[in-house]
């Protein structure tokens, strides 16, 4: 028994002993860290047991541990990084939104310069040839009214389509011939006849609409499948007593081919 008491005592020395032997290994490795480290700050405030303990377990669980983690370096330097990829990221937002409204831009110039093109060719493609009244004018059909915007005819546009698509006749030639023949729109015969191109019959028409499309038949029949679509060749036929007639066909014609085009310059501005 007393040699079983004895061997007890030497074992729990031995076991105080460890524990104290690795209580300074641990104070002499807090001596090595830095002050400002984490783990300092931790280990510094471990309450190691001040009277003998038959436990190092014991003086562990009266140990109360707080950390106070001071931020280093590089933790500025993160924060720094993040912040100047925001920047980053906001200059190219802003540049992006720069280069599609310049993309939009140029797109935009491309379509009126496109536009601008097609309506030159359009405007270049119109035809006024007195010396072929048979070549009608190629104008869009709402683009009548500019042609007869300012004139007798204004109003009666549906009619000059119609005699150019049916019968190919230049609108041109037909308002220049019914000026001249009706004092535009204004003899006896137009008023009370409906005959507004001079035409030698005994026959009454309903109205500027019925007695151009009759006419429109007429020019066909007689004078262009005959050869004759020049105004100068028309002129000797049609009026014989007046040689200034082709003259009068020629200028009203080219007159009204001017307006025209003013007119149609005019809805782009």
């Amino acid at each position: 028994m007393k040699q079983l008491t004895a061997f007890r005592k030497r074992h729990a020395t031995l076991d105080y002993t460890f524990m104290m032997v690795c209580a300074f290994a641990i104070v002499i490795t807090m001596s090595t860290i830095t002050r400002n480290s984490p783990i300092a700050d931790t280990l510094s405030i471990i309450n190691f047991p001040k009277s003998a303990q038959s436990s190092f377990e014991v003086a562990i669980r009266q140990t109360v541990v707080v950390s106070t983690t001071v931020p280093n370096e590089s933790d500025f330097v993160v924060a720094e990084s993040i912040q100047a990829e925001a920047r980053r990221q906001e200059t190219l937002e802003e540049r992006f939104a720069e280069e599609i409204a310049e993309r939009e831009r140029l797109l935009e110039e491309q379509r009126i310069a496109e536009e601008k093109q097609a309506f030159q060719e359009y405007v270049n493609s119109i035809v006024c040839d007195p010396s072929d009244v048979s070549r009608v004018s190629g104008l869009k059909k709402e683009d009548y009214g500019l042609l007869t915007k300012g004139t007798w005819w204004e109003g009666n546009e549906q009619t000059l389509y119609e005699l150019e698509t049916e019968h190919g006749v230049n609108a041109m030639f037909a308002i220049s011939v019914s000026s001249l023949e009706s004092g535009l729109g204004t003899s006896v015969r137009a008023s009370s006849r409906h005959n507004y191109y001079g035409i030698e019959l005994d026959k009454d028409w309903s109205s500027l609409y019925d007695n151009t499309l009759w006419w429109g038949g007429m020019i066909n029949w007689v004078y262009i499948e005959n050869g004759l679509c020049n105004v100068y060749d028309i002129g000797p036929v049609y009026c014989p007593p007046n040689r200034e007639w082709e003259v009068y066909m020629n200028d009203r014609m080219n007159s009204l081919y001017n307006s025209l085009i003013n007119n149609l310059q005019d809805t782009i501005k």
